[in-house]
């Protein structure tokens, strides 16, 4: 069963991900102390929260419980509705908002610099939106519990 496969490979991307986030976190930024450090650990995130959330979706088609688009938007909204079933509350899928927007802010920004021990990325408009290490470990430890809850629910119908 292809779709099978395709969610099985795409947790498996989650899980890789997310481990070299934490790796970055709790090894590597402890070592060199580079704020810089933090653009990378973000984009592991959200790689992260991308195949995880693919997954999610895949699995769901498969059961025929939804229809995908080829509009990711509309795919978002579609896992938000069905977020509930792996016992995903608003604050997690805001915290999934927010990392999404973070990164979007991040690749089309002008300019970006560290500042204390924050990594600052400043909009068209002069407006700022910053990244530390405590925002970090909190979008990582959103990210490992949904894909817990996700783990807990694929596994089920899938063997």
């Amino acid at each position: 069963m292809e779709s099978v496969e395709n969610f099985q490979l795409s947790l498996e991307k989650a899980k890789k991900t997310l481990d070299a986030a934490d790796r970055m976190i709790y090894t590597i930024y402890p070592i060199v102390k580079e704020n810089r450090l933090f653009v990378k650990i973000l984009e592991e995130l959200y790689s992260s929260l991308i195949d995880l959330i693919k997954a999610i979706l895949q699995y769901e088609y498969i059961y025929k419980r939804i229809k995908l688009y080829a509009d990711a938007e509309t795919n978002f909204e579609t896992f938000t509705e069905c977020a509930s079933r792996y016992n995903i509350p608003r604050e997690e899928i805001s915290d999934i908002r927010k990392v999404f927007f973070l990164f979007e802010k991040h690749k089309r920004c002008p300019m970006e610099f560290v500042r204390k021990d924050n990594f600052v990325i400043l909009s068209d408009n002069l407006g700022t939106e910053t990244i530390n290490l405590n925002t970090l470990k909190h979008y990582l430890s959103t990210a490992k519990d949904i894909l817990h809850k996700a783990e807990e629910v694929l596994s089920r119908k899938i063997l």
